[in-house]
């Protein structure tokens, strides 16, 4: 039996292979209760409090996704938004493609058919792409406009270059001459690796355009393909489902879990963009994933694509997860009845115009303390989007970095490069961003800023609990820039007890104040009413033997090894 082991979930399967989740399985009659169709409708109801609306025609015009709330436009009233959105967010790309012309030369039914494409842009004017295609024929359907989002957001022009799918690293450029991608050949630890892809299946709309029983008939649809995955030892696991009365359904706190192990999606009908879009649609309905027994390899079914398979680990060998990614692709694709939509001239179409040929993401979590000394991104981004690099935060996009400078890194390109050549440029990317990051020097008040961060970050770091800003404040900048060299082991590794250490003989007595404090702080003495005295002789001491010997063999004990140092 596989047995994945996620924590505090309750699963209910009526198949012979079960999942087990965080090291215990439930009882049978917790199993039992799961199962009873009453039990289920509560259970989705839990889900259901923040289910998305179906954008269809005949709906009430107040559509809800649950925290999202919008009223539904006309055909007409969504072209006059999207001319407005021209002139008042430039940067919206939808908007930006928009043709009047060309919309007007549309038959009326694939004009309804484009403005669904375009809603999640209209509806959210900040958006930056705006658009999704909702059938797997829609960029070939209304080529005029994705070809001119596509050549915008890619910065490509698609009537001189073409996409080409090839995962063999073979010949790319930047490759090393051994053919292995090894992090520690550029001076790096082990790091979180992770690499990840899209797919939607043929015979199915893509996910704005699903009705609730196709979400269902893909998630069943793919049993087939994890009973396959489940009978191979590098991605054996399980399935679990948010879909009340599936199988493998598992209850709200079981859900809630997986997402805050970062093992499952999040409720996707908080998301505007996606339930603007009809993405959302449905919600729990045809969602869940396949995890490995080793949680390294996951596939999302039923999220922004059909499919979003995933591998991860952490160590220095890229073509580790990249190997194990494309292996799992092969096997997946081959065993989907109809095959996955891709085009000759895109490659795999995805449901985001910014997935699409690839529909791949490589990254890495790499910490860049001095790019970062500020305790934001900015810098770092600076410096990255050069090198054709997105800075992201450890939770995705407009996410926090993590408290030692800790960020996600990936090349920004998906679209007319190779599978090959993404996870090349991430490694090359990554050698020329730790030079940067070796050469960078952060200011005082950068270096003062993470020193605060730190104080509530992390209160157990002695140099930031023992860092005055008044006191720094009242030194003058040669006394400034030593006080700071004396906290630099603390300011880049946050997770540091002490913290600091003394540069100069006299650091002690030069920055007393804030010395003082640490040792108080370290040492737990009072140096207002102590102080230490040096002394070897033996003599007086409390608790010496009347001889003034200390041997072990008047304890009872046998000869030990003994280090003074």
């Amino acid at each position: 039996m596989n047995t994945l082991r996620i924590a505090t979930a309750s699963i209910a399967s009526r198949t012979s292979a079960r999942v087990a989740l965080n090291s215990r399985l439930i009882s049978t009659r917790a199993q039992a209760s799961v199962k009873t169709p009453s039990a289920a409708k509560t259970l989705a109801g839990l889900f259901l409090l923040s289910g998305a609306a179906v954008l269809t025609a005949g709906q009430e015009k107040e559509c809800s996704g649950g925290p999202t709330t919008f009223t539904k436009m006309s055909d007409a009233e969504m072209v006059k938004r999207i001319l407005e959105i021209k002139t008042e967010n430039p940067d919206n790309i939808m908007a930006a493609c928009f043709d009047l012309n060309y919309y007007n030369s549309l038959p009326s039914q694939l004009q309804s058919k484009f403005l669904k494409c375009l809603a999640s842009g209209t509806y959210n004017s900040d958006s930056s792409m705006g658009c999704y295609a909702t059938m797997p024929d829609d960029y070939e359907t209304f080529k005029p406009f994705f070809k001119a989002a596509l050549e915008k957001y890619h910065k490509v022009d698609l009537s001189t270059t073409s996409h080409v799918n090839n995962w063999s690293l073979e010949g790319v450029e930047g490759l090393p001459a051994s053919g292995v991608l090894d992090l520690a050949e550029l001076g790096l630890p082990a790091l979180s690796m992770r690499v990840r892809t899209g797919r939607n299946l043929n015979r199915f709309p893509l996910p704005a355009s699903m009705t609730r029983e196709q979400r269902c008939e893909l998630e069943l649809a793919m049993g087939a393909v994890f009973a396959a995955l489940k009978a191979k030892p590098e991605f054996g696991g399980g399935y679990v489902s948010i879909t009340p009365d599936h199988p493998d359904f598992i209850d709200k706190a079981a859900y809630d879990q997986l997402v805050k192990d970062h093992i499952m999606f999040k409720d996707m009908a908080a998301d505007p963009y996606l339930t603007t879009a009809g993405i959302a649609a449905d919600w729990p309905y045809g969602r869940g994933c396949y995890v490995s027994e080793d949680k390294g390899f996951i596939i999302w079914v039923g999220e922004e694509d059909h499919l979003r398979i995933m591998c991860m680990q952490k160590g220095t060998l890229l073509n580790a997860v990249f190997d194990r990614l494309k292996a799992a692709v092969d096997v997946v694709e081959e065993l989907i009845e109809g095959g996955c939509a891709k085009s000759d001239k895109v490659g795999v179409v995805t449901s985001c115009p910014t997935n699409i040929g690839t529909g791949m993401r490589a990254s890495v979590h790499i910490a860049l303390p001095k790019l970062t000394a500020d305790g934001t991104d900015a810098r770092a981004k600076a410096v990255a989007k050069p090198l054709g690099l997105s800075v992201r935060g450890l939770g995705g996009e407009h996410t926090p970095i993590g408290a030692d400078g800790t960020v996600d890194i990936s090349p920004s390109a998906r679209f007319c490069i190779s599978e090959a050549e993404i996870l090349t440029a991430l490694y090359r990317g990554l050698k020329l961003l730790k030079e940067e990051e070796d050469k960078a020097q952060p200011s005082n008040e950068e270096l003062v800023a993470r020193i605060l961060k730190i104080k509530g970050t992390n209160p157990d770091n002695i140099m930031a609990a023992s860092f005055d800003e008044a006191y720094y404040n009242s030194l003058d900048d040669g006394l400034k820039a030593r006080l700071l060299k004396c906290c630099a082991s603390g300011i880049y590794n946050p997770d540091s007890q002490m913290g600091c250490y003394a540069n100069q003989p006299n650091d002690y007595d030069e920055l007393e104040p804030f010395f003082k404090t640490a040792l108080e702080k370290y040492h737990k003495v009072d140096l207002s009413t102590t102080s230490h005295v040096n002394n070897w002789s033996l003599e007086g001491v409390e608790g010496l033997p009347a001889s003034g010997v200390l041997d072990l063999a008047e304890l009872g004990l046998p000869a030990l090894s003994m280090r003074v140092r």
